[in-house]
């Protein structure tokens, strides 16, 4: 019995440990799976705002590469070689232009394993005028035989066009129709480049006109701003007298006239900024710009006139070196009739008067008006760094947004976390601020798809793998937009206005005597 019993004892003994060791394995894989439940439900709480950042951060990086456009870099900040950091992720961007000068921006974040990509197209809008190139508030008039093309001041004189290589457009406009003439004997009209006349208006051309470009009308018109006289010190009539000679050094000037007698010669020296009520040109008078130092930039309120044989010489060659801010009107006998003898290197913004330009005076540079004509046989080469004078703010219309799919390559290796790479690789990465790619080059081309895009950046950041055809490619400095009308400045100011810092000149005498009844003005 007491064998019985010991048996049946050591029995229960074995049912127990075998519940217990049953009870204690469910509790194990119940802990088990609650963990992997904690564990994948944090997986998915830190990849959400893992998601989340890389959204931000890419976001991020359509604002910096809009910074980029607006400080006269291309865009592109980055590359996805060498992204640049920003809080726990990185990004790139790329940006192009299409054929409407839209610019397409796309951004792509990584941040640990998430990553996203956002696109973004935008509509730049300059503030300067000058840009414009030849404009005319109303409608404009090109007559037989004349020529239009565009060079780069930048890159030296200007040097006509090969044949089939055209470097740069050029922009011809206006907020009406716009007429181009004919043949002018055996000589044909010729523009090289856009000829966009106002909404809904159209462009006209002769039998033997040649029009080297788009016609298509604008969306809008171009509203052309008033001119903003700057305060210049008053130094009162600004003469020289028949066959005389006169000079006024580089500084600002104020007075009710600047007149140049027959065969008299009047100098002025840059940087210099000159304000008159008239200015005239009488019969062989010369008014010579010497704009070696700086520029000089010459507000006429009121009339300005040139008669037979007068010129005005800017002894550089370089148009960026004048500028005639003409704020007369129309209503106010405000019509300028370029009488003008040989070459005129410089700009002229009258957007209240009307603008005729002459056979004989051939146009370096930018002309926008209220009314513009250019007589038959007349030549106009339009200068594109014409608006590095004056006002450069830069605004934008944004046309779309929208998230895109992240490629393929990038979004299918999700062990790839950037930060720790780079770190063990031992590459620091850049900050934003430090990413952005100047431009140095641009490239018009089409696209495989049969889309023609720009691309401005750097030659290792053109990605040539896209490209069907070339249409055209130029090499160009980086453009800088930090200049402002009215504010004298030296050439060193101009090409690095962050560095350069200009002391005030002094005004002295020079073309007539100073008023002194009005020194106390």
């Amino acid at each position: 019995m007491k064998t019985t019993h010991q048996r049946a004892h050591a029995s229960r003994r074995g049912s127990a440990l075998a519940l217990a060791l049953m009870i204690v394995t469910i509790v194990a894989l119940l802990s088990a799976m609650m963990l992997q439940l904690s564990s994948a439900h944090w997986r998915r709480e830190a990849g959400a705002v893992d998601q989340k950042r890389a959204f931000y951060i890419a976001e991020a990086g359509l604002s910096e590469a809009i910074y980029g456009l607006l400080q006269g870099n291309s865009g592109i900040v980055g590359t996805q070689e060498l992204p640049v950091r920003f809080g726990d992720g990185v990004f790139w961007t790329q940006a192009e232009s299409d054929a409407q000068d839209i610019v397409h921006i796309e951004s792509t974040a990584l941040c640990g394993q998430a990553r996203a990509k956002l696109a973004i197209a935008i509509e730049l809008y300059y503030d300067n005028a000058l840009n414009l190139g030849a404009f005319s508030g109303r409608n404009m008039t090109i007559g037989a035989g004349a020529y239009i093309d565009a060079y780069n001041s930048k890159n030296g004189p200007y040097s006509a066009p090969l044949p089939g290589a055209m470097l740069y457009r050029a922009t011809v406009g206006s907020n009406g129709d716009v007429s181009v003439g004919g043949l002018r004997g055996l000589v044909p009209t010729t523009i090289l480049g856009n000829v966009t006349p106002g909404p809904d208006k159209s462009v006209s051309v002769a039998l033997g006109g040649n029009v080297v470009g788009n016609t298509s009308p604008r969306a809008d018109s171009v509203e052309l701003p008033l001119i903003t006289i700057p305060a210049a010190s008053w130094f009162g009539p600004m003469t020289v007298s028949p066959a005389g000679t006169g000079l006024l050094p580089s500084g600002t000037y104020a007075g009710p006239n600047m007149t140049i007698g027959t065969n008299a010669t009047g100098t002025i020296v840059g940087p210099a900024i000159v304000v008159v009520d008239s200015l005239h040109l009488a019969g062989s008078a010369r008014l010579r710009v010497d704009s070696s130092v700086g520029p000089v930039e010459i507000y006429v309120s009121q009339a300005m006139t040139t008669t037979a044989l007068s010129s005005i010489v800017n002894v550089t060659g370089d148009p960026r070196g004048l500028s005639l801010w003409l704020d007369m009107s129309t209503r106010t006998g405000g019509v300028l009739s370029f009488a003008h003898q040989g070459a005129f290197h410089g700009s002229i913004y009258a957007p209240r008067a009307d603008v005729a330009i002459a056979a004989n005076a051939p146009v370096y540079g930018s002309v926008v008006a209220g009314g513009l004509t250019l007589a038959p046989g007349a030549q106009f080469h339009i200068d594109v760094s014409a608006g590095d004078l004056g006002s450069t703010d830069m605004s934008l219309s944004v046309l779309h947004w929208r998230p895109v799919a992240v490629p393929r390559e990038i979004a299918g290796d999700l062990r790839y976390e950037p930060l720790a790479d780079f770190a063990a690789r031992g590459v620091a990465l850049p900050a934003p601020g430090a990413g952005h790619v100047p431009i140095d080059m641009a490239v018009e081309y089409t696209r495989d798809d049969g889309e023609v895009r720009t691309f401005r950046g750097t030659e290792e950041a053109f990605d040539r793998s896209v490209v069907d055809a070339v249409i055209e490619e130029v090499v160009q400095p980086p453009v800088r937009t930090e200049n402002r009308v009215g504010e004298r400045r030296s050439w060193a100011a101009i090409d690095d206005p962050v560095t350069a810092k200009l002391k005030p000149v002094k005004g002295e005498r020079g073309m007539g005597p100073r008023d002194d009844d009005d020194d106390d003005d």
